[in-house]
C-alpha cells in the first residue's frame, strides 16, 4: 500500500508534468495554446481552462491513462499546475483566486458512455454522457469546510465536510490538552466555507431509446462555475466521474444498495430542445 509521503509525492510529480505540458504544448500553428489560454483566463476573470483529452494523449499517454482511471488526484494536480502558470502569466490573479478548475473536453467515443449503459465498471471513472436536461434544481449552497467554536474556551476548529450529514469535531484540541472531557461546539457560518451547487436531470435522447420502453436518466452534480450552464431542454455532453450515494437506509436483511450519479467536470451544450421545464 502506497504511503502518504509517496502519495504527496506522486500528486507532486503529476502536477509537474501537467504544468510543463500547459508550458510547452504547441498547436498546429506553433502557438502556445494551453500559455495564452491561462493568460486570457486573467483577463476574463475566468477560473476554470479548458483540455483537449486528445491533446494530453499526445503529450503524455501515462497521464491520460490515469486521467480517465484514478481521475480525482490527477484533476487536482492539473488545477494546481493552472496556478503553478498562472503565477507566471498573471502573479496578481493568481493571488487573489483561491481555487483554479482542469475542465476535460472531447472525450473519445470509447469514452462516452450511453445513460443505459451505465454500469459498475465505470464507477469513480472518468467517463463522458450526453442527454437532455429534464429536470434542475435552484443553485444552492454547499458546505465544504465548517468553522466549529469550543464554548468551554472560544476555540475554532475547522473540519472538512467530505460525506453526507454535518460532521462535527471529536475533540477541543485545547480542552483536551487541559484535562477538561466536555467539548460542545456551534457552527460559525460566516467563517465557514461554502461553494455554489446544483442538481440536474439528464435523460436519454429519443434516437438512443430502444422501442417500447421509457427513457431512463442520470443526476448531474454541477459545482462552482458550472451552475446554471445548462436549462431544461438543452442537450448537454457532460464530463465527468461517476459516483454512488446510498439509495436507502442500511438494512440487515437486504444488501445495500447505491444509486449512481455523475460528478461533472465540464458541461458541454450541443443544441437546444422543446420541453415542458421542470424546476425542482
Amino acid at each position: 500500500m502506497m504511503s502518504l509521503e509517496e502519495a504527496l509525492l506522486k500528486s507532486v510529480n503529476i502536477s509537474e508534468r501537467i504544468a510543463e505540458f500547459y508550458r510547452s504544448f504547441k498547436d498546429p500553428l506553433g502557438e502556445y495554446k494551453y500559455r495564452k489560454r491561462i493568460a486570457r483566463m486573467a483577463l476574463e476573470g475566468s477560473v476554470s481552462l479548458m483540455i483537449d483529452f486528445d491533446d494530453l494523449l499526445s503529450f503524455d499517454v501515462d497521464i491520460a491513462s490515469r486521467l480517465i482511471e484514478d481521475p480525482k488526484p490527477v484533476l487536482e494536480a492539473a488545477s494546481e499546475a493552472i496556478k503553478e502558470v498562472m503565477r507566471v502569466e498573471s502573479a496578481d490573479y493568481a493571488s487573489r483566486i483561491g481555487e483554479f478548475f482542469a475542465r476535460i473536453a472531447n472525450l473519445p467515443d470509447s469514452l462516452r458512455v450511453p445513460i443505459r449503459g451505465i454500469r459498475a465498471i465505470h464507477l469513480n471513472k472518468l467517463i463522458a454522457v450526453e442527454g437532455i436536461v429534464t429536470k434542475i434544481s435552484p443553485v444552492k449552497q454547499q458546505l465544504i469546510e465548517a468553522v466549529f467554536r469550543c464554548r468551554e474556551c472560544g476555540e475554532e476548529v475547522v473540519v472538512k465536510q467530505l460525506g453526507r450529514g454535518l460532521e462535527r469535531p471529536t475533540q477541543c484540541p485545547r480542552c483536551a490538552s487541559e484535562g477538561r472531557k466536555r467539548h460542545e461546539f456551534e457552527l460559525i457560518l460566516e467563517k465557514s466555507r461554502f461553494i455554489d451547487w446544483q442538481k440536474f436531470v439528464l435523460q436519454e435522447r429519443p434516437e438512443e431509446l430502444p422501442s417500447g420502453q421509457l427513457p431512463r436518466s442520470i443526476e448531474v452534480i454541477a459545482t462552482h462555475d458550472l451552475v446554471d450552464v445548462v436549462r431544461p431542454g438543452d442537450r448537454a455532453i457532460v464530463t465527468g466521474i461517476l459516483a454512488v450515494t446510498l439509495e436507502r437506509r442500511m438494512r440487515r436483511d437486504i444488501p445495500p444498495i447505491f444509486q449512481t450519479y455523475l460528478e461533472a467536470n465540464n458541461i458541454e451544450v450541443s443544441s437546444k430542445e422543446s420541453i415542458d421545464v421542470d424546476i425542482t
